[in-house]
């Protein structure tokens, strides 16, 4: 289970571990819950260039306002619930973003006022 509190803006934060690149250090960052981006991971592209990841490619989404957007992208290796996984990463300027698709097969649970918790739980399958 991951756990984590809803901050003063009313956001859904968790903790994110990401590895660098050689897999040598895991570095933990505080990352928002963005059940609207229909991707895995978006991270800030200077953190992504700090841990030596390449850029593996460009994706365009169309955002809420209807304008699209190219985003760099890279593959990048994070624990998520205990369990290493390489997922695709949008290159922003911005946060730490949390996709529906890295949530798919989870539990979202959210007490959304400042400090409210956040759980994350895998759903058993059959």
């Amino acid at each position: 289970m991951i756990i984590g509190q809803v901050n003063t803006r009313y956001q859904a934060v968790i903790p994110l571990t990401v590895s660098d690149f050689d897999g040598q250090e895991l570095h933990d960052f505080p990352a928002i819950i963005d059940t609207g981006l229909d991707y895995d991971l978006a991270m800030p592209r200077a953190v992504i260039t700090r841990l030596g990841y390449p850029i593996a490619g460009v994706q365009r989404m169309t955002m809420g306002n209807e304008q699209r957007y190219d985003f760099e992208t890279a593959i990048v290796a994070i624990v998520w619930d205990g369990v290493p996984l390489g997922v695709r990463a949008l290159a922003t300027e911005t946060e730490f973003l949390v996709g529906a698709r890295l949530l798919a097969g989870c539990h979202l649970t959210a007490r959304i006022v400042p400090g409210g918790m956040v759980t994350i739980a895998r759903i058993a399958t059959p």
